[in-house]
């Protein structure tokens, strides 16, 4: 029988294999140093394309145009169309790009921001507002924090998703002030409702055009008067009001722990962890990719409580899977991809509310834990597990450990692989389903 080590201490070649299971879906390194490897990752995803083209889907100006008429046959009809064929379409275009693309960074940390500035087509309805603010998420996704915000602020389907469009002056609705400090950028705490109904003020009269989408400030809508904001006065703006939040030090902060918490472990804003990355960090100037780097290279990075402390999101896992079995997910029928996440607990483009999905022991139950196997089975009825079916079974937890990015291993999974040696599709089936694929 063939033995593994099974030192669950994080190793130099450990982090580095850590990094691209927290940063690339679960890919084999490409290095055994970990600050080598990290730039690899940010290096493929700042010099390659941003994504393969989105499919065909309804332009918003057809809807607004049933809207205006009151053809309420035509607008359901639309509405059919958005939720039950472009939705499952935009999914897959989305795992395809993600399988495909080098840059494997920029994907994982698209899924983030996703999550982060959720928003849902529930009630934005239109699939191609979802599909320009998801290439906007990607597009920022290793830049500034600012850039990002900023870009998010102005975004159609935010402005819809928060009610950005129907802030006026006469009667300022609060929703995007209030999420912007509270979930987006500062935290509850660091901010007051004075706070809150000045930033409403500021975004008054946002608006967009129906036909191109593109943004402008209704003048007779927007508020001109002085708010007092985190301390300050003046005649501002939504933008003036997001670069005084984002020079706050306690954004710093929450920016920081926010990440370290998808990469590493959950902390809050408050963590010393987080205290020292702001320390270096502003949410203004430095690039995400350059949090990243200051992240991965930390002591809190390289402990092992990184090593078991996260749980893949399903789309992650997917992600990750289609990537090791060699699947196109293009090939898959989008509508089934669909309902496989759903079971999961995860469909992008529609989380449950403003908050974003719940993390990590949330997607582990029984109910998911059956439909994960339900998924390995299917989608072992179409990878490719030649790597492991044509090593010696005295190499193959070796091969199958190193192919799906599992080390170290725990003694008991080593035990269950050990045991299918000379069955490649039950040894597969056992790694997608051991504790060190799951947790991210």
């Amino acid at each position: 029988m063939h033995s593994m080590a099974t030192n669950l201490d994080i190793t130099t070649s450990n982090i580095a294999a850590l990094i691209t299971r927290r940063l690339a879906f679960g890919i084999p390194p490409t290095s055994t140093d970990p600050q080598s490897q990290v730039q690899d990752l940010i290096t493929a995803s700042q010099g390659t394309s941003l994504a393969i083209q989105p499919p065909q889907l309804t332009a918003y100006s057809q809807f607004a145009a049933a809207m205006k008429s009151h053809n309420r046959t035509a607008l359901k009809s639309l509405i059919d169309t958005s939720f039950h064929e472009e939705l499952p379409a935009l999914v897959s275009w989305w795992l395809t790009t993600a399988v495909n693309t080098p840059a494997k960074a920029r994907e994982r940390m698209t899924l983030l921001w996703h999550g982060h500035f959720a928003t849902s087509i529930q009630k934005v309805v239109v699939s191609s507002l979802m599909a320009n603010q998801n290439q906007l998420q990607r597009q920022n996704s290793l830049e500034s924090f600012s850039q990002l915000t900023h870009g998010i602020s102005t975004d159609p389907a935010m402005m819809i998703w928060l009610d950005t469009i129907r802030n006026t002056a006469g009667s300022p609705n609060e929703n995007f002030g209030r999420e912007l400090m509270e979930l987006f950028t500062l935290g509850v705490g660091n901010y007051s409702q004075n706070d809150v109904v000045s930033a409403a003020r500021s975004f008054t009269g946002w608006r967009f055009a129906p036909k191109d989408l593109s943004f402008f400030i209704n003048p007779s809508q927007h508020d001109f008067g002085t708010k007092t904001f985190l301390g300050q006065s003046g005649d501002f703006n939504g933008d003036q009001v997001i670069d005084i939040i984002l020079g706050q030090k306690a954004s710093a902060q929450f920016v920081a722990s926010k990440v370290f918490s998808h990469i590493a472990y959950p902390i809050s804003p408050n963590d010393p962890i987080a205290i020292s990355l702001a320390e270096r960090y502003s949410p203004t100037t430095t690039p995400i990719s350059q949090l990243l780097t200051d992240i991965v290279s930390s002591s809190a990075f390289s402990s092992p409580q990184t090593l078991t402390g996260l749980t893949k999101q399903p789309f992650e896992y997917l992600i990750g899977a289609l990537t090791a079995l060699k699947i196109d997910p293009s090939t898959l029928p989008p509508r089934k991809v669909v309902i496989a996440l759903r079971s999961l607990g995860q469909v992008p483009f529609l989380p449950p509310n403003v908050g974003g999905w719940p993390e990590n022991r949330y997607f582990v139950s029984t109910s998911t834990t059956s439909s994960r196997l339900a998924l390995i089975q299917y989608l072992l009825q179409r990878g490719d597990i030649s790597p492991i079916e044509e090593a010696s079974p005295s190499t193959r937890v070796e091969t199958v450990a190193y192919h799906f990015n599992l080390a170290p291993l725990s003694q008991p999974t080593l035990e269950l692989l050990n045991q299918r040696i000379n069955n490649p599709y039950g040894l597969v089936a056992g790694a997608l389903a051991a504790p060190e694929y799951i947790n991210a």
